[in-house]
This record gives C-alpha cells, sequence and structure tokens, in this order.
C-alpha cells in the first residue's frame, strides 16, 4: 500500500491564485490516469496573518479535497511552515510530509510520484524541480538566451529547454550537478518522511552571530537533513509550475541573491504585459555572477561541507585546488560542531569568495565550453 500524505501549504493573501492552485490538487492522477481517492492526501493549509479573502477560498472549497485549515497569527514563513509540519506530525498513519508554496501549480500525478518513490523505503527527502511556465521564457526571449548562457540549463524546465531550442550541451550548469552532488535541485514539493522531519528538527528559525535571522528555510532545513544523513532523490519534469511574479516584479534583487532572504514577499501586483517587456529589455543589467555564485554555493560547496566524501567523487569540479579544499573541510568539521546551515555558512561564503571561480573553470574545461562573452 503506497504511503498517504500530509500537504503543508503556507497561505498569505493568496486569494487570487488559490482557486488555481486548490485545483491542480484536486485533479490528482495516478499514472493510468485515475482519479486519486480522498484519502491519498490531505492539506494541511496555515494562514499566515492573510489579510485578503485567502481563508474564504480555502473554506469554500468543495470537499473533493480533504483539508485542514490552521491559523499562524505571527507572519514568516518559518512559523507557517513549523505549524503545520508540527500539527502533520501527530498523524502518525501518514508517513510522508510534503512542504509546497501557495501559488505554484503541481503536476497532475504530484501526490502518486511522490507515494511511489516512497513506497519503497529507499528514500527520506523526495523533490520536485520547479520552474517558471515555458510561456514566461517565451516571453522574455532575451533574458532566457542570457541566463542559459550564464548560469545553464538548471535554469529551465525540459519543457522549456526544447521550447527555446537550448542544447544542453553548451551549458555550464547542468542538471548532472544534482546527480553528481546527491542532493536536490530545489526544494518546490519537498517531500520528507515525518521520521527524518521529526529526528532534525523540523522548520526552525537560524539566527547569524549578528543576531540577524538567516532566511531560506528550505535551504536550512535541506542542509541539516543533509548533515543526519538523510537518502535524497528528486524529478526533472513534469515540473511544479512556479508563480514567475518575483521574476517580474523584483527581478534585480532576485538575481542578485536577496529575495528570498528577505523574509516573505508583499508582491501581489497584477502582472500586465510591460513586466515581460520592461524585464526583457533590462535583462542585461541583472547580476548573473551573483546568481551563478549561489547555485556554485548551493549545488556544489554546501553538499561537499555537509558531506566531505563527495569531494573525492567529484575531483573534477576541484581540479589543483582539491588538496586545499579537502583540507579546509576537514580542518573546519575538525573544530567546529556543524548542527545548523547557520554555523556553515561563513566557512561556505569564505570557500565560495576563494575558490568559485577555479570551480567555474574546472566546469567550463570538462564541458569543453569558451568563456562567456556576458553579452548578446
Amino acid at each position: 500500500m503506497r504511503p498517504a500524505i500530509d500537504l503543508v501549504m503556507p497561505v498569505y493573501n493568496e486569494e487570487k491564485v488559490l482557486p488555481h492552485v486548490l485545483a491542480s490538487l484536486a485533479g490528482q492522477v495516478d499514472s493510468a490516469g485515475a482519479s486519486l481517492p480522498r484519502s491519498a492526501f490531505r492539506i494541511i493549509a496555515v494562514d499566515n496573518a492573510s489579510t485578503d479573502r485567502s481563508r474564504e477560498v480555502l473554506e469554500s472549497w468543495p470537499e473533493t479535497l480533504e483539508s485542514v485549515i490552521l491559523v499562524e497569527p505571527e507572519k514568516g514563513v518559518v512559523a507557517a511552515r513549523a505549524r503545520g509540519g508540527n500539527f502533520a506530525l501527530e498523524d502518525a498513519t501518514r508517513p510522508i510530509m510534503v512542504h509546497t508554496d501557495s501559488d505554484s501549480l503541481f503536476p497532475r500525478t504530484f501526490i502518486h510520484t511522490i507515494s511511489q518513490r516512497f513506497e519503497g523505503g529507499g528514500i527520506d527527502v523526495f523533490s520536485y524541480s520547479g520552474f517558471p511556465p515555458t510561456e514566461y521564457w517565451l516571453k522574455v526571449p532575451r533574458l532566457a538566451r542570457r541566463q542559459f548562457a550564464e548560469i545553464g540549463s538548471i535554469s529551465f524546465s525540459p519543457e522549456s529547454m526544447t521550447a527555446l531550442s537550448f542544447d544542453e550541451r553548451s551549458a555550464l550548469l547542468t542538471p548532472e550537478i544534482f546527480r553528481d552532488f546527491q542532493n536536490v535541485p530545489m526544494q518546490c514539493g519537498f517531500a520528507i518522511t515525518k521520521d527524518i522531519y521529526r529526528r532534525v528538527g523540523g522548520y526552525i528559525r537560524e539566527f547569524n552571530p549578528d543576531g540577524s535571522e538567516r532566511l531560506g528555510e528550505a535551504r536550512n532545513l535541506a542542509f541539516r537533513l543533509d548533515r543526519a544523513g538523510a537518502r535524497f532523490d528528486h524529478v526533472l519534469s513534469p515540473p511544479v509550475v512556479l508563480n514567475p511574479r518575483r521574476q517580474l516584479l523584483e527581478a534585480k534583487d532576485l538575481w542578485a541573491g536577496k529575495s528570498y532572504t528577505q523574509g516573505m514577499t508583499d508582491l501581489r501586483d497584477e502582472i500586465r504585459p510591460e513586466h515581460y517587456s520592461m524585464l526583457d529589455r533590462t535583462s542585461d543589467s541583472l547580476d548573473y555572477e551573483s546568481a551563478r555564485r549561489n547555485a556554485i554555493q548551493r549545488h556544489i560547496v554546501d553538499p561537499c561541507i555537509a558531506r566531505p566524501s563527495r569531494l573525492t567523487d567529484n575531483r573534477r569540479y576541484f581540479g589543483s585546488a582539491f588538496d586545499n579544499i579537502r583540507q579546509q573541510i576537514e580542518s573546519f568539521h575538525q573544530t567546529h560542531n556543524i548542527r545548523l546551515y547557520v554555523d556553515a555558512r561563513p566557512f561556505s561564503d569564505k570557500l565560495v569568495d576563494e575558490y568559485y571561480r577555479i570551480i567555474v573553470r574546472n566546469i567550463r574545461d570538462f564541458r569543453g565550453l569558451q568563456e562567456s562573452s556576458g553579452a548578446w
């Protein structure tokens, strides 16, 4: 029997998109196209201090979906995810917990695939990839070409790659890094066994040495899961379809790596055609260097800090810097108690500052790529 699922979904002022999100969950089917039974999953919606009609939308949805509505008055996605996660832990009959966003659309076999992947008991964490819809990229062709040239195919779903006629052989960062470093590409539809979620303490707030909060809650949790020895798996296609409003309304912060570290967004403006045209016109001004550095840190450096054995398995990424990086990571583990991501982040920043360009050069070399001109 496939495991039943608790789906935790923080909700903050999403009255306009919630009907579409819930419809994508109500239409879940198995691999043969048959509708899933109501008992296959339960939605735990956490109203996180919404000031619009989000609560009413949730309450008025037909009973084809099994759902529970909780209230978390403290605005903040960590508090909302923790509230929903703690509630989910009370039900041992549903061994899998999935954390999602309330502005994303889910593939029709989303629930079935997650349940199927956990059925054999060989994994602890499973993640769907999440990408903006192909229609978004087709409306910003200049940005799409620049993003592919500067970052690589990890920014696009396989469906978008085909529609844009991009050749992955000429990409810098490809999904190969997810396999090489045994991690998940992102936390969109982030499925976790309740056992390991409980073991690592679930979603918690992390604070930097200066007292400021280390945001990016899914990244923080993924690091703790990695340190705990979690077994990861992921799927690239079909993807979770992400709402592109951050790209369209706060592009400079997003590419600079500041968007998701500034807390829950209040962006709810209606997307208009001019948003696409303006983003495409200004695409050359975006900070691709920071975006590339963040990808190297998140998908290569951090996994090696979490599990140093990954270094040896991937020497080609580090080249002549391999011994220095290995020695620094070994020394860091010997002298520090690495429990939270905030414990490792300053050291991770140091490694990236020192070796980022070497890593990029090595990737270009073994992929046979020319240096990007940075201009179109």
